[in-house]
């Protein structure tokens, strides 16, 4: 009886790795449905552009503009004025926009034509709903700059509160505040160095989703862009996942150091895939594909008892040949 019943035993064990490969398909997300349009907010600013780059040198007087537009409900005043652009280092890599070093200078060196056309620290506007406006600024560097990059960031800002009031409760304010991002890059000496460190994936998972980590450093005096592309595919080539556009690439600015996180939210449970993690970072690039493997703790359990059971029922096979041969023999 025992025999019979270890014979189906390879069996159970090939279905069992198959749905290794069955579940390396993950199943498609359905598409949820809105509840409803949102009213339009009172005050709301837009943009444009969202970022610009320039190159500027010292004892020189450069101007540019942005287009600031009302899409909210409301007429209302704003004002426009500048700020450093920087970051804090990590994995969150926060924006700031209140230090200053030696690369966010260029906050101090921008003023902003008011509707009179005279240049000041800031301007103040009223705009029309609906209304689109052209903001001119003006970059007046002093005889001496630092070399590599500048950064600041240009913002718009509405002055009128949006108050609600009710019986006991006080009013709630509203503000709207956009900004483009400045890249000013200087004359001179410019360094560009890059360092990827602690570049890792994941090859073994027992649970919860795959990832993938980089650390990149910027040794240099300006900014560059780190690319990063994360791909996972089937044994048969079949792709399952990739990074999304917004996810492929990062600016990091001079003297900073960011750590950049993967995840595939719709790992499935379980299963055997080929996975490509690639990041880029000016000449240094960190490129490899590995076979992953997914695989819970109690199917790994199960899959090392069917193993021992097929090893006693191979042991049983030879000698019960050994002894047929045996009697063979007499």
């Amino acid at each position: 009886m025992l025999i019979r019943t270890i014979k189906f035993i390879p069996a159970i064990m090939a279905i069992l790795l198959g749905g290794l490969f069955c579940f390396s398909y993950p199943a498609a997300a359905e598409g949820e449905e809105g509840g409803g349009e949102t009213p339009t907010p009172d005050i709301w600013l837009q943009i444009s552009p969202v970022s610009k780059r320039v190159k500027i040198a010292a004892s020189e007087t450069q101007d540019g503009e942005f287009t600031v537009e009302n899409i909210g409900a409301k007429d209302f005043d704003y004002k426009v004025y500048a700020t450093p652009y920087y970051a804090t280092s990590g994995e969150t890599y926060d924006w700031n926009f209140t230090i200053e070093n030696s690369y966010t200078q260029i906050a101090r060196w921008i003023t902003f034509a008011d509707k009179d056309g005279n240049y000041g620290k800031e301007a103040t506007f009223n705009i029309k709903k609906g209304e689109k406006q052209t903001i001119k600024y003006r970059i007046t560097t002093p005889d001496s700059i630092p070399s590599g990059g500048q950064y600041a960031a240009l913002f718009a800002q509405s002055l009128e509160d949006n108050t609600t009031k009710t019986e006991g409760t006080a009013g709630i304010k509203t503000i709207s505040r956009v900004g483009m991002v400045l890249y000013a890059k200087a004359d001179g000496d410019t360094r560009d160095v890059a360092e990827i460190s602690n570049y890792s994936f994941d090859k073994f998972k027992l649970s919860g989703n795959l990832k993938a980590t980089a650390t990149i450093k910027n040794d240099g005096n300006t900014d560059f862009t780190t690319s990063v592309n994360y791909t996972v595919k089937t044994l048969f080539g079949k792709e399952l996942y990739t990074l999304p556009e917004g996810q492929k690439s990062y600016i990091l600015l001079p003297e900073t150091e960011r750590t950049i996180n993967v995840e595939w939210a719709d790992t499935p449970f379980m299963g055997i895939f080929q996975v490509n993690y690639k990041v880029s970072a000016l000449d240094q690039v960190k490129d490899q594909t590995s076979i992953v493997l997914v695989l819970p703790i109690f199917v790994g359990i199960i899959a090392l008892l069917l193993l021992t059971i097929i090893v006693i029922w191979a042991i049983i096979l030879i000698r019960k040949r050994g002894e047929r041969k045996s009697r063979l023999l007499v």
